[in-house]
């Protein structure tokens, strides 16, 4: 249990002068109470969003109080988040009006302290075997879960707990086999398995029917695509600037998934002859890499300037989005290597050696890899392109030939229109030339004195997220 876990939040001194009361009148009398507001620019009942009247009555499960509290312990900052009147839009065009209103709102600092968990529960075991005289068998295995809970996954600007209930589990096999065929040649084959599972999502209290956008008065429209919770779920509220320690609601991965298993096997053969020492083998691996990131489609709003947008109802940015978020990636890499430790003489050793590394394109199971086909438009950015063509890049866009009908109409008619090309990944270019040359030597000056020095060209491949942006 972590007692300290904690976020540092700006909000508007208003909020210490409002207890239970919290009518639209209450809230603009509390606004008007500290921002010097004169005549026509003082917030009236009127002015209250629906969607700032409910957030600022929408109560947290977890700590009893009001999401947006009314602090008893703040630090004044000296400082208001916009000084001077704005003028804020209501209604929707073509009936929309506007109102000229005070912003100039004082600023507190207030410490939020709410209890977080974590746990790690691990253990690792070894087994070793001698099968024969000449053959050794021996396998590792790793096991770690660590379950936790977040309070405050925005810590530093989170006006009250959103909880996260994260869950991540690592698995790690790694099985070898020594055979001896004689005293100069030795082979070693090797076989592994790697799985991290990491998911996150909010906790139970904030994903029921009182935390949603509806409960608030927000209308999505990615909750006609996907009504899952996590694009349902009420969507997080980010200030900037003056008030750029102020947001409220679950972050934006709120709910995602990383799974990635990698399986691995590789053969090693070492012959030893007179004064040389040779080694070479190669490398198989198969990457698998489930993804699901919904991101913003609960909608973000985003960049609130002062405390007057908020209860006015005027974000500077609203985003939301939708599509099939989950993802099923696969690739493959391969890699030989030949090396010689070569023993010139009794002061000189050199090791001279090459790798070679292939990897493979990824590819999706259902063929959920969009992308765009640039060589068609050269001509656009010469200036002798058509108008028909330049202006109109929908033929540029080329799904996978696995590509699969997904039973949602709007995706699956855009599939139907869309140039399928005649691989599974879409892309250009693959890269063959990784040839890494090794050298490396060892120059014995003195019985006191060995210089050592090498040079080496290494490839491989990054973290499997960098797909995540497909």
């Amino acid at each position: 249990m972590v007692s300290t876990a904690r976020s540092r939040t700006v909000l508007p001194e208003a909020v210490t002068a409002l207890g239970n009361d919290r009518s639209r009148a209450s809230i603009a009398a509390a606004f008007n109470q500290f921002n010097g507001c004169a005549g026509a620019t003082c917030l009236t009942a009127n002015d209250i969003s629906d969607v700032a009247f409910n957030l600022f009555n929408l109560q947290n499960p977890v700590t009893g109080g009001f999401v947006i509290q009314t602090p008893t312990n703040f630090t004044p900052l000296g400082i208001v988040d916009e000084a001077g009147t704005e003028t804020f839009t209501y209604g929707f065009f073509p009936t929309s009006t506007t109102r000229t209103l005070q912003r100039n709102n004082p600023l507190i600092e207030v410490l939020n302290v709410q209890p977080s968990s974590f746990e790690q529960h691990q253990f690792s075991t070894r087994l070793d075997g001698q099968l024969t005289p000449n053959n050794n068998l021996t396998g590792t295995f790793f096991f770690s879960n660590f379950p936790g809970l977040d309070s405050f996954p925005d810590p530093s600007s989170l006006v009250s707990p959103f909880t996260l209930r994260r869950a991540d589990q690592n698995r790690t096999l790694s099985i070898a086999d020594t055979h001896v065929f004689s005293n100069n040649l030795i082979n070693e084959l090797r076989f592994g398995y790697f799985s991290l599972n990491n998911t996150r999502r909010l906790d139970d209290p904030f994903i029921t029917d009182a935390f949603t956008n509806d409960a608030v008065g927000i209308i999505n429209p990615a909750s006609l695509f996907d009504s899952s919770i996590a694009t349902r779920r009420l969507g997080h509220f980010v200030g900037r600037r003056s008030i750029s320690n102020f947001s409220l609601g679950g972050p934006n991965d709120s709910f995602n998934q990383r799974k990635q298993v990698t399986f691995s096997i590789a053969n090693n053969l070492s012959y030893s002859t007179g004064n040389h020492n040779f080694k070479f083998g190669g490398e198989f691996k198969r990457h698998q890499f489930d993804t699901d990131l919904p991101e913003e489609q609960a909608t973000e709003f985003e960049k609130f300037d002062n405390f007057t947008q908020l209860l006015s109802g005027n974000a500077t940015e609203a985003d939301t989005q939708y599509g099939i978020t989950f993802k099923e990636f696969r690739f493959k890499d391969l890699g030989f290597y030949f090396t010689d430790d070569w023993k010139v003489n009794d002061r000189l050793t050199l090791n001279l050696g090459v790798r070679y590394e292939v990897f493979m394109w990824p590819t999706e199971k259902n063929g959920r890899i969009g992308n765009f086909d640039l060589a068609p438009f050269q001509s656009c950015f010469t200036g002798g392109g058509n108008l028909a063509l330049c202006d109109n890049p929908i033929s540029g866009f080329i799904v996978p030939n696995n590509v699969q009908n997904t039973g949602l109409a709007v995706v699956d008619g855009a599939i139907g229109v869309t140039q399928t090309v005649n691989n599974e990944h879409t892309l250009n270019g693959q890269d063959l030339n990784n040839f890494a040359p090794r050298f490396g030597m060892a120059l014995k000056v003195t019985d006191k004195m060995v210089i050592r020095g090498g040079y080496g060209l290494f490839y491989d491949r990054p973290s499997a997220a960098f797909i995540n942006t497909i």
